[in-house]
């Protein structure tokens, strides 16, 4: 019997609806005019929502207009396009938030860059939310924030769209006498770009609808049996899958072959007609065919390619359904065949139908080829095996798919497969290269080239100083091994990506003009050492290097001088014994550190302290004076003459109860120096006439635990107010009034212990500010208004990544509990939703309706792709599920928990899940990493963590032992980090280097490698020649944990590192020139 897996309820906590959540809590948008409400799922089960965030009594305001199902039909145009007729569609309920909008146009409207905005016409205003939508207005979709006023939209055709009026016994409607009567329609005069829209087939399951923009006259009754699930894929009606073009019904036709339709023959009737994909009889289509077409017929076989969803390059014919199942070769005979058969198989490398390879065993009979006594009479081979040959048109994998093992097992010995025998890491593998050789696998490097195009999340971690703001507005901060450069009005990011490492620290100059960053230690033994990079803010062009012989363990913090106007930099190294070291940075010389000489005998004056150093800096009035603290201290050291520094013992002494860690440090204007420690206390630190800095009772004692956590923000306002952030909540306190208490505002938990905070610009009072925070957030507001998201990221580890298969869109899954679904285009959050379980790996079905999330618990969850509903969750075992994929045809899932692959059935559209017959495949002898499905669902290959490569027969539920059979096999993805078309990749790891994931482009032409070390490498596909050369980034410090292309393979997602670090990178032609930096675009005396 099957059992039925468990269903529970929409268990799901505070889930991110488009732009925001609801009330005071920081929204994903920050032009929205209010948040969002959290959706209507039942909040009384196990996965809490949280407390309350309304801290400011504010209204409870929807930023999200309530919308019927009808909703306001609208027209968009392209921005700056004359020949475009426009789209139209209804902004119903169904459409969440404008930035689901947003991604639901870039689909439909091509743009270079996707639709960022949109504008009222003529008016040109720009939306900024859905409540702005006028029903019967026309409206401009735009990748750029202008808009080209002197196009007059619109204007282009006057074609009618497709009607969905029921017939009726009355008077017929002019447009359907055309399908009456064959009437030529009047002649219009469409731009030449146009012509391309038409085709010969379109697609008869799709419901024509009013919002239809495609290029035609007329609609046809729609197919009563076409199954939900493809009602369901295709929000929009697809501009591409038009029906008809009756413009010229007597037009001459010619085929590929050169048949010729007389222009006297009366043309067929429409007729429509079912297309099956070969391989997977699921993907099936109804489609309407125009005989009086003027497409070519080679354009009508790239449609039905693109419709079977067969890869490019892939299709290698059509074929009537029915018997002899006879090519197409010609639109002539297409139109013969039509008239006789109204079925038709889409083929793909297999060459031909499934029904000509199809092999039936007989009974025996008295006049079979066995005798009476049951013994087999010897076999002869065939011709086909005597002389076997593999072309493009037949391949063993099609010739293999329908054998008997038998039969397969003497095709590989008559082949004499020999497999190629590696080591890795210490243990000898196999594996078999397939039959004919690709010629692309010839070890050069692709054609291809990575360009970082945005960096998600903030390093919000670390308790220090590593977030800006420029003179012109933008953010300065970093994440993994990449310093960014954020424009949030143009929502455009410079990356500064010369580190090898991680960075670790990071330092403004005080003319803003220049940044300086460190590294820390690399981990392989060819790794650079760790140095300080000081660079150009504005062309990211590196001034300076240095350090380079001096720290072995990484820095751990830097700071530009004041008084001097950044003469001076000061550097705190990570080693055990933390050297303060003091640079001229311009002339790249050391002026004094810490750490005596092997001649000097009192260390205590120089040691900086084997406790834990947070940070450091130079007292802003006195270059000579250097403050640095972290656990249990905070020292005051002295710069002499003789390059020595020495600490001033009588200074930053703890009369009574020393603080676990003292963790910020600010400056008032009258020279004392403010701390925050870890108890909440706020300690001030006056200069008496002796040059030391003691605590000021009178002043702290009624500022002691201040806060009741730690405080890890102090920031000094230009006005004298100085801000205090512990936990999730602000303080203000007025200087001047001996640090009277003024005002508090606090964030909900849920957005992160406040890290940094600083000012939109020092001189400006008007108290907006910039809040990192622990959750890898970086925020905007002030005291008296909510505070926005302008960067949101994970806080734990990335574990799980994909790219939805028609969107574009990608989902994150981490060890924070979080699954976040991003737009590609616009890198905004369109929603997140809290599972309640460590996430570890995440999976779309084929049509991208529901996703998979593999869970430390041993738990698979099934959400709701649109908006992230709960719609189920199955127990599969105890332990985590490493890896989890949906079969191509859609019916079946395979989850990899410890060393098991469970299988279960698919269905209601992903609604339900019933384990599949055993329901598990055994064999492997650690826990599986990766698994890839066959493009016929029929097989599966996984990998596991002692570097097992195995094959599995669904069919039969048991491991398939001869690889051999299978090497020419068609995997719809390349997930699995071992196989011959990936040895190229191994042979070029150094020692103690391992492969943790990979990645295929979905049209076969590169192969995308991470490792253990942080490294991002871009190979061609396949990869099995021994060096085989390669493109490398190093984008991170440790793992590079995910890659993943997305769906039209223009960009790469990769994440990885100790930061959740998330990375979009743009897939260009390797031909196109790169610009180069200048060598020095201004001097440096002109600006410091």
């Amino acid at each position: 019997m099957y059992q039925i897996a468990e269903i529970d309820g929409p268990h799901r906590a505070h889930t991110q609806q488009g732009n925001g959540y609801r009330q005071g809590y920081p929204t994903g948008n920050r032009y929205d005019n209010g948040a969002y409400d959290n959706p209507d799922t039942y909040q009384g089960l196990r996965y809490p929502s949280g407390g309350s965030m309304d801290h400011d009594d504010e209204p409870d305001t929807l930023g999200r207009t309530k919308l019927g199902k009808r909703g306001k039909l609208v027209t968009f145009y392209r921005n700056g396009d004359n020949n475009f007729k426009g789209f139209q569609t209804s902004i119903n309920s169904k459409i969440r938030s404008l930035e689901t909008l947003l991604v639901d146009l870039t689909s439909k409207i091509p743009t270079t860059t996707g639709i960022r905005y949109i504008f009222t016409w003529p008016d040109c205003k720009e939306v900024r939310d859905l409540s702005e939508f006028e029903g019967g207005r026309s409206y401009i979709a735009s990748c750029v924030k202008k808009v080209n006023k002197t196009i007059n939209y619109g204007s282009v055709s006057r074609e009618q769209f497709w009607q969905t009026k029921k017939p009726s016994a009355g008077r017929h409607r002019e447009d359907d006498k055309r399908f009456l009567y064959n009437i030529k329609p009047k002649q219009v005069n469409r731009p030449p770009v146009l012509s391309r829209m038409s085709a010969g087939i379109a697609a008869a399951n799709e419901t024509p609808r009013e919002t239809d923009t495609s290029d035609t006259f007329n609609t046809w009754p729609r197919s009563q049996n076409m199954k939900a699930k493809n009602r369901k894929s295709r929000n929009f009606q697809d501009d591409d899958s038009v029906a008809m073009d009756y413009e010229d019904t007597n037009t001459r036709r010619s085929g590929s072959n050169g048949d010729i339709t007389s222009p006297n023959q009366k043309p067929t009737p429409g007729k429509v007609l079912t297309v099956v994909n070969n391989l997977n009889r699921q993907i099936e289509e109804k489609v309407m065919f125009n005989p009086g077409t003027t497409q070519e017929f080679e354009e009508i076989m790239e449609d039905i390619s693109d419709m079977m969803k067969i890869p490019q390059g892939a299709f290698t014919g059509l074929f009537a359904g029915t018997h002899p199942f006879k090519k197409i070769e010609s639109f002539s005979q297409l139109l013969r065949t039509v008239e006789k058969c109204d079925k038709f198989i889409a083929c793909s490398l297999e060459g031909v139908p499934q029904e000509i390879l199809k092999r039936e065993r007989e009974a025996p009979s008295s006049n079979s080829s066995n005798d009476s006594t049951g013994m087999r009479k010897p076999r002869k081979h065939s011709r086909r095996y005597e002389n076997l040959e593999i072309d493009s048109m037949s391949s063993p994998e099609q010739m293999s798919r329908h054998e008997s093992t038998e039969d397969r097992l003497n095709r590989a010995k008559l082949l004499n497969v020999k497999p190629v025998t590696v080591d890795i890491h210490g243990l000898r593998r196999e594996f078999y290269a397939p039959s004919k050789t690709n010629p692309e696998d010839n070890g050069a490097k692709p054609d291809k080239k990575l360009k970082l195009e945005w960096v998600y999340g903030y390093r919000g971690q670390e308790a220090k100083n590593n977030l800006y703001v420029l003179r012109t507005g933008e953010l300065v901060y970093y994440v993994a091994t990449v310093a960014i450069v954020y424009d949030k009005e143009k929502e455009t990011q410079k990356h500064y990506m010369e580190h090898t490492e991680d960075i670790t620290c990071m330092a403004l100059h005080p003319t803003q003009n220049y940044v300086a960053t460190g590294q820390q230690v690399g981990s392989s033994a060819t790794a650079i050492l760790p140095h300080i990079r000081i660079w150009d803010a504005k062309s990211l062009y590196t001034y300076k290097e240095i350090g380079l012989d001096l720290f072995q363990y990484g820095i751990n913090t830097l700071a530009f001088s004041t008084e001097s106007g950044g003469d001076l930099l000061l550097a705190v190294d990570a080693s055990d014994r933390h050297v303060l070291s003091v640079w001229d940075w311009q002339a790249g010389t050391l002026t004094a550190k810490t750490t005596p000489t092997k001649w000097e005998c009192d260390y205590s004056k120089f040691a900086t302290t084997s406790e834990v150093v947070i940070s450091g800096c130079f007292y802003p009035q006195d270059d000579t004076i250097i403050i640095t603290y972290g656990r249990q201290h905070i020292f005051f050291w002295k710069i002499f003459q003789d390059s020595k520094i020495y600490r001033d013992k009588k200074s930053g002494v703890f009369n009574d109860e020393v603080p676990k860690f003292v963790t910020s440090v600010a400056f008032a204007p009258n020279g004392d120096v403010i701390s925050g420690d870890s108890n909440g206390s706020i300690l001030i630190w006056s200069r008496n006439d002796s040059d030391q800095f003691a605590i000021n009772r009178h002043i702290s004692d009624h500022m002691s635990h201040a806060h009741h956590k730690s405080v890890f923000a102090l920031c000094m306002k230009a006005d004298g107010i100085l801000l205090s952030g512990a936990g999730s909540e602000i303080k203000a306190w007025d200087t001047s009034s001996e640090y009277r208490f003024i005002k508090e505002r606090m964030l909900p938990d849920t957005a992160g212990t406040i890290r940094n905070m600083l000012p939109h610009n020092q001189q400006d009072t008007d108290g907006q500010l910039y809040i990192g925070t622990a959750n890898n957030s970086i925020l905007e507001g002030s005291l008296q208004n909510k505070f926005t998201y302008l960067i949101q990221g994970h806080h734990k580890e990335v574990s799980g990544l994909t790219c939805h298969p028609t969107e574009q869109t990608f989902i994150t899954a981490g060890l924070d509990k979080e699954v976040c679904k991003w737009a590609l285009y616009t890198h905004n959050l369109i929603w997140k939703s809290n599972i309640g379980l460590e996430c570890v790996c995440v999976a779309f079905d084929p049509q991208g309706l529901v996703m998979a999330i593999g869970t430390t618990a041993g738990r698979f969850v099934i959400l709701d792709s649109s908006s992230g509903n709960h719609v189920a969750s199955i127990q599969v075992g105890n332990d985590d599920i490493t890896t989890i994929s949906f079969s191509p045809d859609g019916k079946m899932l395979a989850a990899g928990c410890q060393d098991n692959i469970f299988l279960y059935q698919v269905l209601d559209d992903g609604q339900c899940f019933r384990k599949h017959k055993t329901g598990v495949l055994s064999g492997h002898s650690n826990y599986i990493r990766q698994l890839d499905w066959s493009t016929d669902s029929r097989y599966i290959q996984s990998v596991s963590a002692d570097y097992d490569l195995m094959y599995w027969d669904i069919g039969k539920m048991q491991c398939e032992k001869q690889g051999a059979l299978l090497r020419d096999s068609l995997w719809t993805t390349q997930s699995a980090t071992l196989g011959h078309a990936l040895l190229g990749a191994w042979s070029n790891l150094e020692k103690d280097e391992d492969i943790v994931c990979t990645a295929r482009s979905n049209k076969h032409i590169t192969l995308a490698v991470g490792d253990n070390t942080g490294s991002l490498r871009l190979y061609k596909y396949p990869c099995s020649k021994q060096k085989a050369d390669f493109i490398a980034m190093k984008p991170y410090s440790k793992s590079t944990n995910n890659v993943c292309y997305t769906n039209d393979d223009t960009f790469l997602i990769t994440s990885g590192g100790s930061d959740a670090g998330l990375m979009q990178w743009c897939i260009k032609d390797n031909k196109q020139a790169m610009l180069p930096l200048p060598a020095s675009p201004f001097s440096m005396q002109d600006t410091l």
